[in-house]
C-alpha cells in the first residue's frame, strides 16, 4: 500500500469509530432520559431532551 492509501484507510477507520461511538452515546442518552426523574426540569434533562432529535448533542450527553 502506498502512503496515500494508508492515510485514506486511517481516515476512514477514524470516521467509522466516531460514528459508532456517537451512536452508542446517543442510545445511552435515550436510556438515561428514561431513567431520569421528570418531577423537576433540570438543565441536564433539557439537554438530554434536545439530544434526542439533535444526535450530536445526544451523543455527547450520553457520555456525560
Amino acid at each position: 500500500m502506498s502512503t496515500e492509501q494508508n492515510v485514506a484507510a486511517t481516515i476512514i477507520l477514524f470516521y467509522i469509530i466516531a460514528v459508532v461511538v456517537g451512536l452508542i452515546g446517543w442510545v445511552m442518552n435515550i436510556i438515561a432520559l428514561f431513567h431520569m426523574s421528570w418531577n423537576t426540569f433540570t438543565t441536564e434533562l433539557v439537554i438530554r431532551l434536545v439530544g434526542v432529535p439533535v444526535a450530536i448533542i445526544g451523543a455527547v450527553a450520553g457520555w456525560m
